[in-house]
């Protein structure tokens, strides 16, 4: 998902919104930390800047 209109209520919201889904923050872990990733992130970071979080949602 990514690419709607934010609001931002205090300070300057990014310029453009990514939300990843995953089923645990322990498999969200080891996908930023994986082999691909890295060399993913390698090739975007000569590109842009990236500032990425995990929060821990509620079980639905």
């Amino acid at each position: 998902m990514g690419g709607g209109r934010s609001v931002a209520f205090y300070g300057e919201p990014p310029k453009r919104i990514a939300i990843m889904v995953f089923e645990s923050l322990e498999k969200a872990e080891a996908t930023f930390n994986s082999e691909a990733y890295r060399a993913a992130k390698a090739a975007g970071d000569k590109v842009a800047t990236f500032r990425i979080y995990a929060v821990e949602g509620i079980p639905q």
